[in-house]
């Protein structure tokens, strides 16, 4: 019975991932398409038609189909060229292959989309195995269905789902030093893709630590371990570009440090600092200043999440490592310079896996959906002061939801996992069927066998 209900719950999934996909590929064709049928809706609804796939496959001329990087260029202040862009090294790579076999943007968007699909339906499928119903929130998310064929965070979304996974629900057979091991390689993979998930083998590090017997030098070891494996993951993966062509792989790094926090960032720094510089941004001789500042922001956030963490493992005695994970991504969003929608789709799993309430989901799907519509709002609302009052207060509100998660995410455990009824991949946790939480006694008091 406990299989096939895995079974179905699986395939339902699947089934939301694909139409959720589809539509969003539908929505985004028919743009090319001549009629007057998307120039009325677009009157009612959102603009649909960016991708950032278009701006790499022109702007960046992956239709050159030229190595990403080897023989990249860069000319301040944004002026990538001959293979290099502004990505991490495995994106562009998958960016590079996509490309290969499209001869035109229509085929690339394609193959582009049909891999996208097979990403989410991996990470659905992993949910599915981590708690079961809950994935649900993921497969049918309206994030999705905007965003899978929009960039390419749907790769180090599944990388961090697997190292959860590994965590939470490897071999039974296997001890908290291998699971770590494997979470830290695919925080590594992930990091390959876009930076953040590499944030992610700090809170892991301190948990293994903390769960570690021995004296100080084995706690030690067993949290240096796993920070050197993702360390070493990510030089390895960067280490073959940066001898084979430097300067192009420089080039990416070279073109961030001269992004201006510009308002097409929907960046706090941009929208609520609007009386103190013009429509460009923050740019020329201030960048270099913002930059250190919005760095030091991000720090400042994620020392905040570890204390916060800290404070919950004195009082539980379990380090919430995933919750503080993903209130650093939290402050990774909300502090950088850059706050695209689409990164809302980092945040969906740490909702699915963490006990979030269904109401601050649907409320943090609005806020993203309104920061989308504040830069791409539909033709009717056009005279609306979008710039002087509109933008500004729904990126309030997005950052208004952020800090919210920040803080439940820390505070929340990890989702009773879905009961799989024993056997290789059994929690070794003790939180088991859905709506369900093992709980033991300790000291007097009754805790979560596992907070996450």
């Amino acid at each position: 019975m406990r299989r096939r209900e895995l079974v179905l719950l699986a395939l339902s999934n699947v089934m939301a991932v694909w139409s959720l996909t589809g539509i969003g590929y539908g929505l985004r064709t028919a743009c090319a398409v001549p009629s007057g049928f998307y120039e009325w809706i677009s009157q009612y609804i959102p603009y649909l038609c960016y991708s950032d796939l278009y701006t790499m496959w022109a702007g960046r001329q992956l239709y050159l189909h030229v190595p990403p990087y080897i023989v990249g260029t860069f000319v301040p202040p944004d002026g990538l060229g001959n293979g290099a862009v502004e990505y991490p090294v495995f994106s562009g790579l998958a960016m590079w292959l996509t490309a290969l076999p499209s001869t035109t943007y229509d085929d690339f968007f394609l193959i582009s989309t049909i891999v996208a699909g097979l990403l989410a339906t991996c990470v659905a499928l992993a949910l599915v195995f981590l708690v079961g119903n809950w994935a649900y929130v993921w497969s049918f998310s309206p994030l999705l269905l905007l965003y899978a064929s929009y960039n390419w965070d749907l790769y180090p979304v599944l990388a961090t789902v697997l190292g959860f996974a590994f965590v939470l629900r490897g071999p039974v057979s296997w001890s908290d030093r291998k699971r770590g091991v494997a979470a830290a390689v695919l925080f590594g993979i992930g990091c390959l893709f876009k930076l953040y998930p590499a944030l992610f083998v700090l809170p892991l590090a301190l948990w293994l630590a903390l769960r570690r017997g021995g004296d100080l030098r084995d706690r030690v070891a067993a949290a240096a371990r796993p920070v050197l494996i993702t360390v070493g993951v990510v030089i390895a993966g960067n280490l073959p570009f940066a001898i084979l062509g430097f300067e192009g792989w420089m080039a990416s790094f070279r073109f961030q440090s001269y992004r201006a926090i510009s308002g097409n960032t929907l960046s706090i720094w941009y929208w609520w600092t609007l009386p103190f510089h013009d429509a460009n941004g923050i740019d020329g001789r201030y960048l270099a200043l913002a930059t250190a500042i919005t760095s030091l922001a991000i720090l400042c956030g994620c020392a905040l999440a570890f204390w916060l963490g800290w404070r919950r493992f004195r009082s539980t005695g379990d380090f919430p490592w995933i919750g503080v994970a993903g209130a650093m991504a939290v402050s990774y969003m909300l502090l950088g310079k850059v706050d695209s929608p689409q990164y809302g789709l980092w945040l969906i799993p740490f909702f699915v896996v963490l006990a979030i309430p269904l109401w601050a989901i649907v409320a943090y799907t609005a806020a993203n959906l309104l920061l989308y519509t504040s830069w791409f709002h539909p033709a009717f609302l056009a005279n609306l002061p979008w710039n002087e009052v509109v933008t500004p207060a729904l990126v309030t509100v997005n950052a208004v939801m952020l800090g919210y998660s920040f803080v439940s995410f820390v505070q929340v455990g990890v989702r009773p996992l879905f009961d799989l009824g024993g056997g290789t991949f059994a929690s070794r946790f003790g939180a088991v069927a859905p709506g369900r939480m093992h709980v033991k006694s300790a000291a007097g008091r009754h805790s979560a066998s596992y907070n996450g």
